[in-house]
């Protein structure tokens, strides 16, 4: 879209005012002018009727008695009128008494002012006063009576020469007086806009002054008494308003940065403490031929974790993939305290010959996390837990047993996938069954077996054309396109397919998947 070009206030008041009042001139120099032509036609029509009325008396004689030299002799007299081209007496409207035509008209002109009067008469009442005018000519006739009655028609044509030399002297004088008058009015409204512009433009200056500059000790002195002292009476209050709310507001912005910067330390710290908390994942070399991790957190920290130990001997290893409640700092706390449970349990099977079973393991935290968060019963405040797999791995024995908490877990045996349905129950929470029994699956791996274990913020990601979720559909099909291909670039395919599906939207969740080759 095109900007309209600006135009000042100034321009628009000058305008506006030399517009109104042109538009008033013009109306008033036209009625004037019209006015004048119309008096200027009264006053020669007028005069050329009272030249008719006095030569119809000085021609009565003359008529009565049939002297028609004795008439052109009078008529002779209008030679002396320099607008008066022809005159004459009609006895009727058809037949000429007398006659004169000035010596300046040739045969031609004399002809055509001859016929034009036969015509006036021929339409016209030839015994009653008559007036007419057209462009070169003015026509006027009375009817010479003599003791009341009527003896013949008496007629002067003139021509038009001295209205328009008026018509034209009188335009060039209006015309004069109308340019000097606009002029005159211009220069009054550049001096009259001043009035009104000048404290806009006090104000614009002081609109500029805060805006550009955040100068907001900014004030407009009024120099008149008038609307515009309470606008600028109404600007300085808010402007001094301004300043005080944006001082207090400076001040609390420090804080604020100063609270922000503390507590982002401290959660960058935390973060620093978390990964301390992940294991160090080529310690997976020991037991799975290829393997990756993808862990990252929404935020600085996040509640989803993994742990990976090994147990009572160089055969035996356990991995727990753990999304605990929310992400942030809130789900971060949570794996604090799964990080604690873990560390008993994994000491507690070191120190034992006990045979170690995933699912007694999810029964074990989720007792342990009510009990810890006092969420025994719907009356508890807090509510947290985790939804999760543990995975225990013998290589000697060449088995996997694995038991879920709402994730499923997905392997290809002999280019088979299968999909493990986590149980529907969670871990910890208000609601979870303490006496609940978690499902246990127990799966050879002597011919080799690939694993993945994500937790839910991979299919639950929002994106593509729709807006829906990624879906366990889509990641099946995938799986069954990259399984064949190497762990490192199963890692990259999964990462190029989570941002590609996610393109513009904000990441769901925490997002953690394990891939491992045995």
């Amino acid at each position: 879209m095109l900007n309209k070009k600006f135009h000042s206030i100034s321009t628009k008041l000058v305008l506006l005012i030399s517009l109104s009042a042109t538009i008033a001139l013009t109306l008033s120099f036209v009625a004037i002018f019209i006015y004048t032509l119309q008096q200027n036609k009264t006053d020669r029509i007028e005069s050329l009727s009272i030249t008719s009325k006095i030569m119809g008396q000085n021609l009565l004689a003359a008529i009565d008695f049939d002297d028609s030299m004795g008439a052109d002799s009078t008529l002779q007299t209008l030679s002396l009128a320099q607008n008066i081209e022809a005159a004459f007496i009609f006895r009727d409207e058809k037949t000429i008494f007398s006659s004169y035509v000035s010596s300046r008209e040739d045969s031609k002109s004399r002809d055509y002012i001859q016929n034009m009067v036969k015509n006036i008469y021929k339409n016209r009442d030839i015994k009653k006063n008559i007036e007419y005018i057209n462009f070169d000519h003015i026509f006027v006739s009375n009817p010479i009576l003599f003791e009341g009655k009527y003896i013949a028609s008496f007629c002067i044509v003139s021509n038009t020469n001295k209205l328009k030399e008026n018509f034209i002297g009188e335009s060039i004088v209006l015309f004069f007086v109308f340019i000097s008058t606009l002029l005159i009015i211009i220069i009054f409204s550049l001096k009259i806009q001043k009035t009104f512009t000048s404290p806009i433009f006090q104000m614009k200056e002081a609109f500029e002054d805060v805006s550009l500059n955040k100068n907001f000790n900014a004030k407009i002195v009024a120099k008149n008494n008038d609307e515009f002292k309470i606008l600028f009476d109404g600007f300085n209050y808010m402007i001094s308003t301004i300043k005080e709310s944006t001082t207090e507001l400076e001040k609390a912005k420090k804080e604020v940065d100063e609270i922000h910067k503390k507590t982002k330390a401290s959660i960058e710290y935390a973060a620093l403490i978390q990964s301390s908390l992940v294991p160090d994942i080529n310690s997976f070399r020991k037991y799975f031929d290829e393997y990756f991790v993808i862990w990252h957190p929404k935020d600085l920290v996040g509640g989803d974790i993994y742990l990976f130990e090994e147990l009572r001997n160089d055969d035996e290893c356990i991995l727990m993939v753990i999304d605990c409640t929310g992400h942030g700092v809130p789900g971060a706390f949570v794996t604090m305290l799964v990080k604690a449970i873990e560390r008993q349990i994994i000491e507690r099977i070191k120190h034992s010959d006990e045979v170690v079973s995933p699912a007694k393991l999810l029964s074990v935290f989720n007792s342990s996390m009510k009990h810890i968060l006092k969420q025994e019963d719907s009356m508890s405040i807090s509510n947290a837990g985790f939804d999760g797999q543990i995975i225990y791995y013998n290589k000697r024995e060449n088995i996997l047993r694995f038991a879920s908490a709402r994730n499923d877990i997905f392997y290809y045996k002999n280019d088979e996938l299968h999909v493990v349905k986590g149980d529907r129950q969670s871990i910890g929470y208000k609601d979870s069954n303490i006496e609940y029994t978690f499902t246990e699956h127990t799966v050879d791996t002597s011919d080799g077996l690939t694993l993945y274990a994500l937790t839910d913020g991979f299919w639950d990601q929002n994106g593509g054309e729709k807006e829906l979720p990624y879906g366990k559909r889509r990641l099946k099909r995938m799986l069954n396109d990259i399984h064949n291909e190497s762990m490192a670039d199963q890692q990259e395919e999964f990462l190029y397919a989570f941002e590609m599906y996610r393109n513009h939207h904000e990441v769901n969740d925490d997002l953690t998947v394990i891939g491992l080759k045995l």
